[in-house]
């Protein structure tokens, strides 16, 4: 398995980007050929953090290039970095 590690930048309300989140982010990552799971994390100082588990290496970089760095994929939220990393030991 591997996955994507996101980080944005939250320049919009709370509840507004968790709307966004809801009603346009997730419906997409469903969508994503090979998806496994994905975890949302409450923001700390303005920042977010999201981890999306794929099959394999090549379905979690075809998703990672959906959300390159310093794209907005929903007003008031900016890409900080998207990393692709092999998943060593899961629960």
């Amino acid at each position: 398995m591997y996955a994507n590690l996101v980080t944005v930048r939250i320049d919009t309300d709370f509840n507004e980007a968790l709307k966004g989140l809801r009603e346009q982010v997730l419906p997409q990552v469903k969508q994503a050929p090979g998806l496994v799971a994905g975890y949302w994390m409450h923001p700390q100082d303005d920042q977010g953090t999201s981890i999306v588990i794929f099959e394999t290496e090549q379905q979690a970089q075809s998703s990672a290039q959906m959300v390159q760095q310093g794209s907005s994929p929903m007003p008031g939220i900016t890409i900080i970095s998207v990393e692709t990393r092999e998943v060593v030991a899961s629960l």
